[in-house]
């Protein structure tokens, strides 16, 4: 099963894990090495499960626990993604590890507008200009805006703006009555992050109370095809969940990825397509062949 893994030959793999875990349901790396595969393939409902299971058969292991975690963010889903990034956190990662999850985890909380435990989180992790921002957050919507503005510079100081930087410093200059200033931000998360719908959203609105209405109405316009884009990308994703030997899904869904300036979301979903074809190929010329 490794071996066509590393070759590239993921049905065959697949194939493998699954027979090894069908005679041996216990054999944890198997277990392991199929969720693997089921998340490059798309089919996240049968990787959960594998995840599931390792969890059944490895307690102890942090792995499992942090990629249901991503999982479920993914798809929007932050209820189910805390407990697993709180198991993470119990079961004593790696440092760098540990302090990914932690921002991982207090964004989910934020999410969910419990922005008190999702500083309690953040308490533990590096001073990143992630963490600082998603602190900064938390303190914006809790009224205080002090230290809100204290974090945000900060995470200036600490890296390049992040988009959750961005639409934070908007909310500030527009709650300091700068609109220039808030328009000035906008522009550039948008060029930045041309692709996000909410960034581009938030800059027509900004344009249209600065007068600028053309401006504005070409940002919604290409907002509104965005956001049509990737509610189609959603679609599809839930349908690969339950097709996953569809190669031309995966197409599909990677020239979506890359209208959205997803590249290598699309990277990922082209080579799952490619994976489908050649197993699909391997699997007729088997059938073909002459027995013996």
């Amino acid at each position: 099963g490794e071996a066509y893994h590393q070759l590239g030959l993921i049905t065959e793999a697949e194939a493998s894990f699954r027979i090894l875990a069908t005679e041996q349901p216990n054999h944890a790396p198997a277990h392991r090495w199929l969720g693997m595969i089921y998340y490059d393939l798309g089919a996240y409902d049968a990787a959960i499960s594998e995840m599931d299971r390792l969890i059944e058969l490895s307690p102890d292991d942090y792995r499992p626990q942090r990629l249901l975690g991503l999982m479920y963010w993914d798809f929007e889903r932050y209820s189910e993604a805390i407990p697993h990034y709180e198991r993470v956190l119990e079961l004593d990662p790696p440092a760098d590890v540990e302090g990914e999850v932690r921002v991982e985890l207090a964004r989910s909380l934020a999410a969910l507008l419990r922005y008190e435990p999702a500083l309690e989180v953040l308490e533990g992790a590096p001073d990143s200009a992630a963490a600082q921002v998603v602190a900064a957050q938390c303190h914006w919507n809790s009224s205080r805006p002090d230290e809100a503005r204290r974090l945000l510079a900060a995470a200036r100081e600490n890296g390049p703006t992040i988009r959750e930087g961005y639409l934070l410093e908007a909310d500030i200059r527009s709650a300091d009555d700068d609109l220039a200033g808030a328009l000035d931000i906008m522009r550039a998360a948008v060029a930045a992050h041309p692709h996000d719908a909410e960034c581009r959203y938030r800059l027509a609105l900004l344009l249209e109370q600065s007068g600028h209405t053309e401006q504005s109405a070409a940002e919604m316009a290409v907002y509104e095809e965005n956001r049509t884009l990737a509610t189609r990308l959603t679609e599809l994703n839930y349908q690969a969940l339950h097709e996953p030997r569809n190669a031309e899904l995966r197409d599909e869904i990677a020239d979506l990825c890359e209208r959205l300036g997803k590249v290598e979301l699309a990277r990922t979903w082209r080579q799952a397509a490619e994976a489908c074809r050649a197993g699909a190929e391997r699997s007729a010329l088997q059938e073909a062949a002459p027995p013996g």
